[in-house]
């Protein structure tokens, strides 16, 4: 059902999570997990994508807390790149091609995650 809900857009939880939910880091990493690439071979229990998802989440983002104010605060940005100009970045024109720039200064580290969807056949 996982699955199905974020391929098939037909699908009875295909509207569970808003379309700014559907944007956050954590939303798109799972997808990410869950349908795979083309030689994906899902696994049937979700505990194992939910641990994936989290601990890569937990690598990819420092958290700290600010000296003025004392609030919780992830620090860096990522960003979601469709296109560049000049430039190809996907093979294929698919909805599940992603790639994502975080970029954390804490660290001093940039980490880039693209998935380029190709069909197997």
């Amino acid at each position: 059902m996982l699955r199905d809900m974020f391929v098939n857009p037909y699908s009875d939880n295909a509207d569970m999570y808003s379309d700014d939910e559907k944007e956050q880091l954590l939303y798109v990493l799972l997808r990410l997990f869950v349908v795979g690439g083309c030689m994906n071979q899902p696994d049937t229990e979700a505990t194992r994508y939910l641990t994936a998802t989290r601990d890569l989440y937990k690598s990819l983002l420092t958290v700290f807390k600010s000296d003025t104010d004392g609030a919780v605060t992830v620090a860096g940005k990522v960003f979601d790149v469709r296109g560049l100009e000049g430039a190809e970045l996907f093979q294929t024109d698919d909805a599940r091609n992603r790639m994502l720039v975080l970029v954390d200064p804490k660290k001093n580290i940039i980490t880039v995650i693209k998935n380029d969807h190709k069909s197997y056949w």
